[in-house]
């Protein structure tokens, strides 16, 4: 799934991704495809999740 399609699914929601593809130009690491592990309603429990 691409990022802009995470985006339409679940607008102004948090959601927990697992990357799946990647590259590396330059030094910076692009992601080419997530998938969704869950949408998170609780600002308090994504940022649980994010450390």
């Amino acid at each position: 799934m691409q990022w802009q399609e995470v985006r339409n699914i679940y607008p102004d929601q948090y959601v927990l991704l697992e990357i799946l593809t990647s590259h590396t130009e330059n030094n910076v690491q692009y992601v080419d495809e997530v998938a969704l592990v869950r949408a998170i309603q609780d600002p308090h429990e994504a940022t649980k999740e994010l450390f």
